[in-house]
């Protein structure tokens, strides 16, 4: 039988209550979700075409963890859109230091040719994009550390995926909180529980 499905990723914006209640009944499905944020501000998420708030998007947060109270939660975080501002970046950390992501992978805009956003006014320069994200990943690294650091001492129901290549003897496994757990074991216990 079916130890652990991971249910990876919904557009906030189509997470519904019932998707939500089936995610909190079943203890199959891990404890984690990749709920895409983007940004933490309002006026970037209407310019990105997101339809979804900062408000809406912590109401899933908040909905989501009164469901599953240890749920881990990683998200996508674009920064350095046209016409951001330093408010919006803040905007955006202090959604990061709210929400708590277990970990996030984050961009700095790049144009796309043919989209709307690659002749859209206020492009920003590139050292100005790559400061603004250097700030968005050593936040990231700082709750990721933490979150981890909490984590030590615990004992967690991982499923092996692979040997460590930076260690010999020792495996890599992945908790229902898509944490990445290493361990020393045998290769023979790859693709099962531990």
């Amino acid at each position: 039988s079916i130890r652990r499905l991971r249910f990876l990723s919904s557009h906030p914006k189509d997470l519904s209550d019932r998707t939500m209640d089936v995610l909190a009944a079943y203890p199959v499905f891990g404890k984690h979700i990749h709920l895409c944020a983007q940004h933490g501000s309002n006026r970037v998420l209407k310019a990105m075409n997101r339809r979804y708030t900062r408000e809406y998007y912590l109401g899933l947060v908040q909905k989501l963890r009164s469901r599953i109270p240890d749920l881990s939660l990683s998200t996508d975080i674009l920064i350095g859109f046209p016409g951001e501002t330093e408010e919006d970046v803040e905007l955006t950390l202090e959604l990061m230091r709210e929400v708590r992501f277990a970990y996030s992978f984050m961009y700095h805009f790049n144009p796309r040719e043919g989209t709307p956003a690659a002749v859209m006014d206020g492009a920003l320069p590139d050292a100005v994009k790559k400061e603004r994200l250097a700030r968005v990943i050593a936040l990231q690294k700082t709750i990721t550390r933490e979150l981890m650091a909490s984590l030590v001492g615990t004992e967690a129901d991982v499923l092996v995926e692979g040997v460590s290549t930076k260690r010999e003897g020792e495996l890599l496994a992945r908790s229902d909180l898509d944490m990445m757990v290493v361990f020393p074991g045998e290769p023979s216990l790859i693709g099962q529980f531990a």
